[in-house]
């Protein structure tokens, strides 16, 4: 399989080998480089954004539920 595939890359090589199908070849390869790489950064960015979004919504609605629970009186004895 790799024989087959380094085959083919020989062929490609020898159709491709002016300069200005390499620069192009290159160019393309960069930019795929570039795109992947920022891919990669802005959804490793944007978790981290929406785990912090869910870490301060849980903890505003913790010191909600905490504050409701405190304001509210509690009975010095039950009724009968």
């Amino acid at each position: 399989m790799i024989a087959r595939f380094a085959a083919k890359v020989r062929v490609l090589l020898r159709r491709y080998s002016g300069v200005r199908a390499r620069s192009a070849i290159a160019a393309a390869v960069v930019v795929a480089l570039v795109l992947a790489v920022a891919a990669a950064a802005f959804v490793l960015l944007y978790r981290r954004a929406l785990i912090a979004d869910v870490g301060a919504d849980a903890n505003r609605r913790a010191q909600a539920v905490a504050a409701d629970t405190a304001d509210t009186a509690r009975p010095n004895a039950l009724p009968a």
